[in-house]
């Protein structure tokens, strides 16, 4: 009978971790006989894993099952392997799948109505091997994974998915950490979505990421922070700079002022009690970065943490390639292709990994940047203004020289895929002085000064009526 080897059944159960759908299929397909003698741990671990999901319905856990079996070390060690195994496109793994076993349905239909045949059962022989070879050539792994959803069949299933997902929905948010943003995405980030900031070169866009993965982390989320441009040790200052609250140059030179250590350590070690951090990589390197090379990171973050980043912070878009072995010259419309397809494998990493994005790109040049009635909308990017399709949320930041000055700035949200507020552009306050994009505090301060200049202007127009 075909044989399963090692290698993809590492494969397949890595997904069975990661793959609600796929889990199912093996539920439904997958035999524990279809794994061979040789390798009895892999059915002792696929005993557990359909255990944990028949209990719980949901994805089930590496640190269960290894814990089931701490005492088994050719459990452990294919529990090491299957850590370490790489993950594949799930259509793949269906496609691979669903071959192997109509193989062996079939090579099992073989012996079965061979059997029969020298019974001398030829009548029986025939109508077993018309019926069973139907049944075969029909067996469909995607229909089993849901790929095919049915709008009223499937109808309460999926409310059914749906209520139970609603409890744990205020906890698959990741916040901006930018008050007016995560009041009108009603918190931030889901799952499986991407959002872009559109700046000019050198307004902060760099600051406005690490803004929200510090944000994130605080909230007890795990980030993984990508940069493109700059070196590694400029990155981490500026993200030291940011939560610490203490000057760029005093944070370069390593002698931030000793009062300040005490609530500095304190930081430090309530982030270690909860387990979470920024996970920064740097491709300091000669050349393009691509999305494989992306790709790859995120598969080796996973490796050592056991699970996806929450939130990944990519510094930034217009400095990817696609790396699908197209040559992108330098020139508009090449330089447009290459952002829509970068932005598109970026999309299809983010719901892949069931994880969200959040990355920017700059403008091309701006005229009119220094005009308080304008803003800079997706026409305004450097490649071009149908890159944003991928993305559920893109803001830009603007800010006239005046308003740099004031350490001010303006906010134009210039798609919000699930809601349409009255505003689209929000005032606020900036602290770039200690590496922060936003200031709480003082833009609260500054919407209590609108009100104020409001309230005074209504009693001015009505003691003039008088």
């Amino acid at each position: 009978m075909a044989k399963l080897n090692v290698n993809f059944i590492d494969e397949l159960f890595k997904l069975l971790f990661l793959k609600k759908p796929l889990l199912q299929v093996c539920r439904e397909h997958l035999r524990y006989e279809y794994i061979p003698k040789e390798l009895p741990e892999y059915k002792i671990i696929l005993k557990s894993i359909l255990s944990q999901y028949g209990m719980t319905d949901k994805l089930p856990s590496v640190g269960v099952v290894s814990q089931q079996h701490i005492d088994n070390p050719k459990v452990q060690d294919a529990l090491n392997n299957i850590k370490e195994s790489n993950i594949v496109d799930i259509e793949l793994m269906l496609t691979q799948l669903e071959s192997y076993i109509k193989t062996v349905k079939f090579e099992l239909l073989v012996e079965e109505v061979t059997d029969l045949y020298k019974d001398g059962k030829q009548e029986d022989a025939i109508r077993l091997n018309s019926e069973k070879s139907k049944e075969i050539l029909e067996i469909s792994l995607r229909k089993t994974a849901g790929n095919f959803l049915r709008i009223f069949t499937d109808h309460e299933t999926q409310q059914r998915e749906r209520r139970t997902d609603s409890i744990e929905e205020t906890e698959t948010k990741v916040g901006f950490g930018i008050d007016p943003l995560d009041e009108i995405t009603y918190g931030g980030i889901d799952v499986g979505e991407m959002a872009l900031w559109i700046m000019p070169s050198g307004i902060g866009k760099s600051t406005a990421l690490k803004w929200s993965g510090l944000q994130a982390v605080l909230a007890g989320f795990d980030v993984l922070h990508i940069q493109l441009e700059g070196s590694k040790d400029a990155a981490f200052d500026k993200y030291t700079q940011a939560w610490t609250s203490q000057s760029f140059y005093d944070i370069k030179k390593g002698s931030i002022p000793k009062e300040f250590h005490v609530s500095i350590e304190k930081t430090i070690n309530q982030m270690k009690a909860m387990s979470k951090d920024i996970y920064l990589y740097s491709f300091e390197k000669f050349g393009d970065v691509t999305m494989n090379e992306v790709r790859d990171l995120v598969v080796e973050y996973e490796k050592i943490n056991g699970k996806f980043p929450d939130l990944i912070i990519i510094d930034s878009l217009d400095l990817l390639y696609p790396g699908d072995g197209n040559r992108y010259g330098i020139d508009t419309q090449s330089v447009k292709m290459r952002m829509q397809r970068t932005a598109q494998l970026m999309s299809n990493l983010c719901v892949q990994f069931k994880t969200r994005i959040l990355t920017a790109t700059q403008t091309g040049d701006v005229p009119q940047i220094n005009d308080i009635d304008f803003v800079i909308t997706r026409s305004n990017t450097e490649g071009d203004r149908t890159l944003v399709k991928p993305f559920s949320y893109v803001m830009s930041f603007n800010q006239t020289f005046q308003e740099k000055k004031l350490k001010r700035g303006r906010i134009f949200v210039d798609k919000l895929r699930y809601s349409d507020p009255k505003d689209m552009i929000f005032e606020i306050a900036t602290d770039f002085d200690k590496g922060r994009f936003y200031s709480r505090r003082k833009t609260l301060k500054l919407e209590e000064l609108k009100v104020e200049k409001k309230t005074r202007a209504k009693k001015t127009n009505k003691a003039t009526e008088i």
